[in-house]
């Protein structure tokens, strides 16, 4: 079956976006899971995962701490590095695709886009 223009041209579209999102989304994710395993936090990870990218809900700290038997100041904390952790392996994969400062300013800038209004 032979692809049409319309399709050639919403590939040609959808090619970069999917990449940015895998190199900016999910080899971060990844690898903060992997990173999670490895130093014993995995079920913290799973359970604030969900939080990278939107804000917390009243009472999902409390409701978190409790499934990890710990303080709701101990979640707050821990999200906050993931959450920095997060940053910091997108950038790395980022500062690969990008020329100068200002053009990864712009991919994080877009990523927090996309994050932002991807989350539930």
């Amino acid at each position: 079956m032979m692809a049409n223009s319309g399709t050639l041209a919403l590939a040609a579209w959808l090619l970069p976006a999917f990449s940015f999102l895998v190199l900016a989304i999910l080899y971060p994710l990844r690898r903060l899971g992997n990173e999670a395993r490895q130093t014993g936090h995995a079920a913290m990870y799973e359970l604030l995962e969900p939080f990278l990218a939107r804000d917390v809900a009243p009472g999902e700290f409390e409701f978190v701490a409790a499934r990890l038997h710990c303080r709701p100041l101990t979640v707050v904390v821990a999200l906050k590095r993931l959450r920095q952790r997060f940053a910091e392996l997108a950038a790395e994969e980022l500062v690969d695709t990008v020329t100068c400062a200002a053009d990864l300013a712009s991919e994080q800038a877009a990523l927090l886009v996309i994050l932002s209004t991807a989350a539930p």
